[in-house]
């Protein structure tokens, strides 16, 4: 488990990550028991200080963007693939 400044350190890190999708955002740093926000937190007095912190509100509005991208990229893909079976098979 990494150090408060390191575990710090690396949420920053993810915020601006650019090869994250939602799923792996959220585990690694919401996951139970090893998620780097668990890293800051050893009380429940902690655990509601780190919940109130601008780290913890960049994380989740991060999380909600990455969640809307995930969707948007499932979109275009169910999209794709209803246009492949509707489409007429090429004569061939």
């Amino acid at each position: 488990m990494p150090d408060r400044a390191d575990a710090e350190r690396q949420i920053e890190a993810a915020l601006t990550a650019a090869d994250l999708d939602s799923v792996t955002f959220s585990n690694r740093l919401f996951g139970q028991p090893d998620g780097l926000f668990a890293a800051l937190t050893a009380t429940p007095d902690e655990r509601r200080a780190v919940v109130a912190s601008d780290l913890w509100r960049r994380a989740k509005a991060r999380l909600r963007e990455l969640e809307r991208e995930d969707l948007d990229r499932f979109r275009r893909i169910a999209e794709r693939v209803q246009r492949q079976q509707t489409e007429p098979a090429a004569a061939g």
